[in-house]
């Protein structure tokens, strides 16, 4: 594909040339035949070993085994052939963080939908650690600490959301919901507590 992007490019130039070396013309366009060849046969045998897009995937986790992103691409793929053992195998091998901030919501997401907890509970804690000014994954942060039974934690979370932040209506609303639902006297006071310390855009003065 480069080859052929560069032959297109050059194509113009080529023409020029041709123009006016006109008593070298049959050298030129010679010359242009031969590389047209070579990148017509380069294209093909390209397209014979793509076989399809999880080969595709697993010949780029290859070449970058050491690439947390490659695994992330060959599990999620696997994942949308209906293979969802193997994209399991692939997220249980993909090497630890650091990872691209990019990276650990989608993987958080697919180790979710594969039910790979341990997967799923190194993508927060690592957002933890290394992204915690990121707004989204500190909330879904919040949700792992609360899910975990570390309510405390969960809402010291909740409370480093300022007024000025976006999702600050939806984590304190979060709270609300969860002083409803659990059975803890002490815990449901907590939680309500923590809501009413939130102060958001739009609240009333």
């Amino acid at each position: 594909m480069p080859s052929i992007l560069l032959l297109l490019a050059g194509a113009p130039y080529v023409a020029r040339a041709v123009d006016a070396w006109s008593q070298r013309r049959a050298l030129v366009w010679g010359v242009a035949a031969a590389l047209l060849l070579v990148a017509a046969i380069g294209t093909r045998t390209s397209s014979s070993a793509y076989v399809n897009h999880t080969a595709y995937e697993h010949a780029m986790l290859t070449d970058h085994a050491d690439d947390p992103t490659m695994f992330f691409y060959y599990a999620r793929t696997s994942n949308e052939s209906a293979q969802p053992d193997l994209a399991r195998q692939v997220l249980a091998t993909m090497p630890g963080p650091p990872w691209p901030e990019a990276l650990i919501m989608p993987a958080f997401v697919l180790s979710i939908e594969l039910s790979d907890f341990r997967t799923r509970d190194i993508a927060t804690a690592h957002a933890l650690e290394a992204h915690s000014d990121n707004p989204v994954l500190r909330a879904h942060a919040m949700r792992w600490k609360y899910q975990r039974g570390e309510v405390g934690a969960a809402l010291a979370l909740a409370l480093s959301f300022g007024v000025g932040d976006p999702l600050c209506p939806e984590v304190r609303r979060q709270l609300e919901l969860w002083s409803r639902q659990t059975d803890l006297e002490a815990t449901r006071d907590s939680i309500h507590a923590a809501a009413n310390d939130m102060r958001c855009a739009g609240d009333p003065d």
